[in-house]
């Protein structure tokens, strides 16, 4: 009989720990009614009740000892929100109010008051569990109360797609955090609430991946201003919390002092609610648990610097958001030289036909970039990124520098100043990348030397004949001065009309 009951409990526990239900497994009582009418099988039908409460106890001790990190990232993955963190602890609550709803029912009641009447030593074991199931959904509770105040908080801002509005919620945020920090007992602790800014900066970069979205190469230019919006939503979440942060450690030096002189004084109706959930965090062998006071919210419990652990997936993001934001920009500039060369930008047959074979190349590189990172704003530590964007680098550098050859060739080869400026101009984007320009910097010098001699010559124009100027036949005066006025100012918007507003400040920053 004992052997059937064990084998009917154990599928049973099994059936709901896939279906991720806690079952408390309950002996056959018609059986056991008609075994206990034998007197010589009562001592049979009590093991099996004392095997079944014992099972009991070990099940809810498994429970109690919860870990809340190792079944936050059990269940939701290896980047999750802070929405998960509420949704785990409702999770564990259900658990806990499933255990004592079938605690309840008339045959678990049965059992134990069979127990108690034959003085079963399991029967006293069984009532300190249950009263630690019942401290257990006190304490988290308490914790949800906590994190129910920055739910709406985390869900406007898992929900929007407005990077204003994102800016906008990270002040209340932070605000919020700090006032769970100051009075969340539980939360004080450094490991819970580095765990709890891990989480809310884990959310912040996958609104920002949300803003980039996906194909980012497809319009670089689009893609481009996405990344420096991700970019800047991240930095303000960085900054807002630095300026927290300040606020946090000065709170938490004051606490710091007042612990040590020995003058706390609490108040009954703010600390009633701060106290930390202590099931399943500092439980030993036994399943008993240790108790913290009020006297742990005035402990040490400094806010993270913004290299720490808890940010790592922020700050690689970061760095990952400006090595795309390189590939993007990189990408524009040689898309351009295909164009270039049909038109015949480079000057001459051959050297259009070697900027063709250097834009082949170039999309040779990103073939093989693209052959090993599937998703170029995936942080997933495995270096593949790091590697294949290396090398892409080293075979840019590379084609830039015989960019670079071929431009000045070209420049030699353009008769005029102006031919000169309508390279550049075909050549937009390529001709302003750092190795392209420092291979040009003379023929920059030479352009914007040429450029300042013809404004020098038309000022001396005017100054030498601005009180008798050239006089136009059958012209009045005023008219003739009018008339030579505007033709000095046409020759100038003539030379600078080839000057890109951009390129044009480059080259003056060079001179």
């Amino acid at each position: 009989m004992d052997v059937l009951h064990r084998l009917m409990s154990v599928v049973e526990v099994s059936q709901g720990h896939a279906e991720g239900r806690i079952i408390l497994s309950l002996p056959s009582i018609e059986v056991l009614a008609e075994a206990a009418a034998a007197v010589n099988r009562r001592g049979a039908v009590l093991h099996v009740l004392e095997t079944t409460v014992l099972a009991w106890i070990k099940q809810i001790k498994g429970v109690l000892r919860h870990d809340p990190v190792s079944d936050l990232f059990g269940h939701f993955g290896p980047e999750p929100g802070p929405l998960d963190e509420i949704k785990m602890w409702e999770r564990q609550l259900g658990r806990l109010h499933s255990i004592l709803k079938q605690l309840e029912s008339p045959v678990a009641k049965d059992i134990l008051q069979n127990l108690d009447s034959a003085q079963s030593q399991y029967s006293s074991s069984f009532n300190h569990v249950r009263r630690d199931v019942n401290k257990a959904v006190q304490e988290t509770n308490r914790t949800l109360k906590f994190l129910t105040t920055m739910r709406w908080l985390f869900e406007d801002f898992h929900d929007t797609m407005d990077p204003k509005h994102m800016l906008e919620l990270f002040k209340p945020m932070m605000q919020v955090l700090f006032l769970v920090w100051q009075h969340s007992v539980y939360y004080h602790q450094m490991d819970k609430f580095h765990n709890l800014l891990r989480l809310l900066s884990n959310e912040v970069v996958h609104r920002a991946i949300s803003l980039v979205g996906e194909n980012i190469l497809r319009e670089p230019l689009q893609s481009y201003s996405k990344l420096k919006e991700a970019l800047r939503v991240c930095a303000a979440f960085r900054g807002t919390y630095l300026d927290f942060k300040d606020k946090a450690d000065e709170q938490n030096h004051e606490n710091i002092g007042i612990k040590a002189s020995g003058h706390i004084v609490f108040d009954k109706d703010v600390w009633s609610s701060c106290i930390r959930p202590r099931y399943g965090l500092r439980t030993g062998d036994t399943g008993s648990t240790s108790t913290l006071n009020e006297d742990e919210l005035w402990t040490d419990s400094p806010w993270p610097p913004r290299n720490a652990p808890c940010f790592d997936l922020l700050n690689s993001f970061m760095e990952r958001c400006n090595d795309v934001l390189e590939l993007v920009e990189t990408t524009r500039h040689f898309r351009l030289l295909a164009d270039a060369a049909e038109i015949g930008g480079a000057g001459s047959m051959s050297l259009d036909a070697l900027v063709k074979e250097i834009h082949q190349k170039y999309s040779q590189v990103m073939k093989d970039f693209f052959s090993v990172v599937e998703n170029v704003l995936s942080i997933d530590g495995s270096q593949n990124f790091e590697r294949a964007f290396f090398k892409f680098r080293t075979v840019v550098k590379t084609l830039e520098g015989k960019l670079a050859q071929i431009l000045r060739i070209s420049f030699n080869q353009c008769p005029t100043v102006e031919a000169q400026l309508r390279l550049l101009e075909v050549f937009e984007g390529i001709s302003g990348r750092e190795l392209v320009q420092a291979h040009l910097k003379d023929k920059d010098e030479q352009i914007v030397t040429v450029f300042t001699e013809e404004l020098q010559t038309v000022q001396n124009m005017f100054e030498a004949n601005q009180h008798n100027p050239p006089r136009h036949l059958n012209m009045p005066p005023i008219v003739s001065k009018v008339i030579w006025v505007t033709a000095l100012i046409d020759r100038i918007k003539h030379s600078m009309h080839p000057f890109h507003a951009r390129l044009l400040q480059e080259l003056l920053k060079k001179v």
